[in-house]
Formats: structure tokens, C-alpha cells, sequence
């Protein structure tokens, strides 16, 4: 199976990255959608400095966030140069870009430099035997996918510690839940049908005060709860990585690479 969700399996990796990284870290990938997002959510967290860097088609852009006194995200765009320094970061952040390297294992030697002494990686892959290099979302010329072998192969030549956790594994339990969380939706839109008629009878009556006495869950409240259950649960889904189990074959492997 193929996933589609691209946002959702992105933002569920920087979610778990979050309780392995603190401090200054450095976030490279290929999409840069979520750049502000991800950045966000780490910030929220222990994170203090993100260097992001975005690599396209041979070319790299890189940029600095960080928080200040007043809480708020500050923002500006830096050269490689001046933030690639030796021993300089906490962790590294890289979601599906080693596949897209020709080099895989000197662009992970890089990686080891850039970290300190205790410094965390946080690596991301597409599984070669269940992608079968149909999941290539960027359309890099270079695809050069891994197995569950190939991946712990090449992070453990060059880190003292790697723990593999998958992500995007479909089972029998998981499809039952998934039909009940389409099942709910549909009663929520039929929901959302009565509360407009409910809405439409009580304020042509122009009783609209009667009608918040009655219903004051308004869908503004409801809406604004569903958000923080989501951000709440999201260790729960199927896009949460999980710890390896033998013999799984997800559409992502998630490696925490220890220095």
C-alpha cells in the first residue's frame, strides 16, 4: 500500500523526533512545505534553533528559527558556510533524503561531524520492498531505496547505536478502526445537517439567546476541542512510528541514531 498522506506521515515523524532532540538541531529535507510547521512544533518543545535546510535538483537553501524573549518565532535565511561548523549540533533531523543520495554512507559521515559528542540522529527512509520505487515524491533522478538489511548496515558503520521503528503499517485491527473513524465522520456531517436546520429555525424565530441556552456546544467550541484531541492522539495513529517487529515490511522505516 502507498500512502497519499504526506502531511500527515511527515508531521507524525517530527512529533516522535520531538522527545529525542533538544537544543540546536538541523532539519534537512525535500519538502518544504512543512518547513514552518515542523519548525513550530520542535520550538514548542525543547528545541531552541533550527537550521533548515531544503535540497532540490542540486541546489540547497538553508535557514535559521529560533524563539525569542517574547515567544514568537524569528526567522532568516543563512549560509551553509557559517552554520556547518564540526561538533556544532544536538541533532539532526533527516526525513526521506538518503535515498535521494549517491553516497549514502559519506553523507552520513558528514552528519556524525556535524554532531556533538552525545548528539542524536533522526533518519527517515522509504522500505525498498514495499515501495518498490513507486513512492518517489520529489522525482530526484537519484532513488537509490533501502531494505530493513541495507538500512542497519549502513547507520550502524558509522553510529555506536541504532534503534529501528517503523511507520505506516496497515493491519486488520487498524483498517476496522480506520472504517469506524469514515463511520464517524459521516454521523458528524449528518450532525452538522440537523445543527444548520436547528440554527435556520431558531433564528428566523429570532430566538437565537433560547437557542445557545440549548445548545451551547457551538460547533466554534467543538471544532477547537477536535484540534487539541488530534494534537493529543497523534501518538495513536497509524502514521506514529512504532518499534520494529520482526518480519513488518512498513512503507517507512524511522532510525534514532546515537554518536
Amino acid at each position: 500500500m502507498l500512502s497519499g498522506d504526506v502531511y500527515n506521515e511527515q508531521i507524525a515523524r517530527y512529533e516522535f523526533a520531538s522527545d529525542y532532540v533538544s537544543k540546536r538541531i538541523l532539519n534537512i529535507t525535500n519538502f518544504r512545505f512543512l518547513e514552518y510547521f515542523s519548525s513550530k512544533l520542535l520550538l514548542e518543545k525543547n528545541v531552541t534553533e533550527i537550521v533548515s535546510g531544503y535540497k532540490n535538483e542540486g541546489n540547497s537553501e538553508y535557514t535559521l528559527r529560533w524563539k525569542n524573549k517574547e515567544n514568537s518565532m524569528k526567522f532568516e535565511i543563512v549560509n551553509e558556510n557559517n552554520v556547518f561548523k564540526e561538533n556544532s549540533f544536538d541533532g539532526v533531523i533527516l526525513f526521506e533524503t538518503i535515498q535521494h543520495e549517491e553516497n549514502q554512507k559519506e553523507m552520513l559521515k558528514r552528519i556524525y561531524k556535524l554532531l556533538k559528542n552525545d548528539g542524536i540522529l533522526i533518519i527517515s527512509t522509504t522500505n525498498k520492498k514495499s515501495s518498490h520505487g513507486r513512492y518517489n515524491m520529489t522525482k530526484n533522478k537519484i532513488n537509490k531505496e533501502l531494505d530493513k538489511e541495507e538500512l542497519l548496515e549502513l547507520l550502524k558503520e558509522v553510529f555506536s547505536k541504532v534503534d529501528l521503528f517503523t511507520q505506516n503499517i496497515l493491519n486488520y485491527k487498524q483498517e476496522n478502526k480506520q472504517k469506524e473513524e469514515n463511520d464517524e465522520k459521516k454521523l458528524n456531517k449528518i450532525r452538522w445537517l440537523i445543527h444548520q436546520v436547528r440554527l435556520n429555525i431558531f433564528t428566523g424565530l429570532r430566538m437565537y439567546n433560547v437557542y445557545r441556552l440549548f445548545f451551547s456546544d457551538t460547533i466554534s467550541s467543538k471544532t477547537k476541542k477536535e484540534i487539541e484531541n488530534y494534537t493529543l492522539n497523534i501518538q495513536n495513529t497509524k502514521y506514529f512510528p512504532k518499534p520494529y517487529v520482526n518480519d513488518e515490511q512498513p512503507l517507512f522505516f524511522v532510525a534514532v541514531c546515537h554518536k
